[in-house]
């Protein structure tokens, strides 16, 4: 019982450290500066499949269509609020985008780790 406990504990403080640094990264008065190109891109990509895996760690009671939902909304919602509460910072459709491709992409890891996890499951019990 002890590791349940700890495992529930270790994922939600994952999730909330992930979550405190994409907040910040969001809503700081100044973009992260790009290091080349597109870094600003792959940043919002990287933190969103982040950001949705770790969700998905702490909510796996939700039904998967209203968390993955959810999860879409909160890409675009955090995005437009970046503009409207930092003058500084503008709302960028293309930023959007590489939200919900990070939420995507980790829609189709969780499910490719759920079905490999279940696929795991059978063969054990197949004498």
């Amino acid at each position: 019982m002890a590791s349940f406990k700890n495992s529930v504990i270790a994922r939600w403080a994952l999730f909330l450290s992930v979550s405190a640094v994409v907040l910040y990264a969001i809503f700081r008065p100044t973009p992260i500066p790009a290091v080349f190109g597109y870094a600003g891109t792959i940043d919002h990509v990287v933190a969103f499949l982040a950001l949705a895996v770790t969700a998905r760690m702490v909510f796996l009671m939700l039904p998967k269509i209203g968390f993955w939902l959810a999860m879409l909304v909160t890409a675009f919602i955090l995005e437009y609020l970046q503009g409207v509460i930092r003058p500084l910072r503008l709302f960028d459709m293309y930023d959007v985008y590489a939200n919900l491709i990070g939420v995507l992409l980790a829609m189709a890891l969780m499910e490719l780790f759920s079905r490999g996890a279940l696929r795991a499951r059978r063969l054990r019990r197949v004498p």
